[in-house]
């Protein structure tokens, strides 16, 4: 004769079966928890390394950029220095092609051929033994044209004597007030007269102190 199991069995068997279902089914979920917090550790520290890596590469490009300005720059000086540096030099070189002249023709002849050979000078100008002042400007098709005084302190004129400037004294142009105390010196910017809007920086070099000046 079969005996059937008892109610009591069969509940607390099945009592365990849902206990256990239970645990496996919290431990899917704490394995799933787990894993998607790796994940997103994970994610967090590449995302952590590539902005690091892009912080690290836009300093280095900074630097690098900051050094080739820097480099730029003190190249840019030293090429402004021997442009200035040259200036002097013609300047120097002129004075001792003049200095031994003494006709008027000559003078200018020897200014513009020195000029022609010397394409950054813009213009020159003299103060003769006279007290008369000649300018020698090169124009924008780098024409040299000559303009001068027929008298101290008269007007400055051109070739064809039409008047360029009225009552122009020498003395009281910025170059020649800046360097009254010095044989040689670089004035201040000012306005230049022949080149309206315009500034001008000039070097001056007085020859025998007072009695020339170039």
């Amino acid at each position: 004769m079969v005996k059937k199991p008892q109610q009591g069995t069969i509940f607390a068997a099945a009592q365990r079966s849902d206990s256990y279902f239970v645990k496996c089914i919290n431990m899917l979920s704490l394995y799933e928890k787990i894993k998607i917090r790796l994940i997103i550790l994970f994610l967090l520290a590449a995302l952590s390394f590539i902005g690091l890596f892009f912080i690290i590469n836009y300093q280095l490009v900074s630097e690098r950029a900051v050094k080739r300005a820097d480099s730029r720059f003190e190249l840019i000086q030293k090429n402004v220095g021997y442009f200035f540096k040259d200036i002097e030099r013609s300047a120097l070189t002129l004075k001792d092609s003049l200095y031994l002249l003494k006709n008027t023709e000559e003078i200018q002849r020897a200014v513009i051929l020195k000029m022609e050979m010397m394409p950054f000078l813009d213009s020159v100008g003299l103060v003769l033994d006279d007290n008369k002042y000649y300018l020698f400007s090169r124009r924008a098709n780098d024409k040299i044209v000559v303009y001068h005084q027929e008298q101290v302190n008269g007007p400055l004129v051109d070739e064809s004597g039409r008047v360029i400037f009225a009552d122009f004294n020498p003395s009281k142009r910025p170059w020649s007030v800046a360097s009254d105390d010095s044989n040689n010196s670089w004035n201040p910017a000012y306005n230049c007269f022949d080149r309206p809007g315009k500034k001008c920086i000039s070097f001056t070099l007085r020859i025998n102190g007072k009695d020339h000046d170039l």
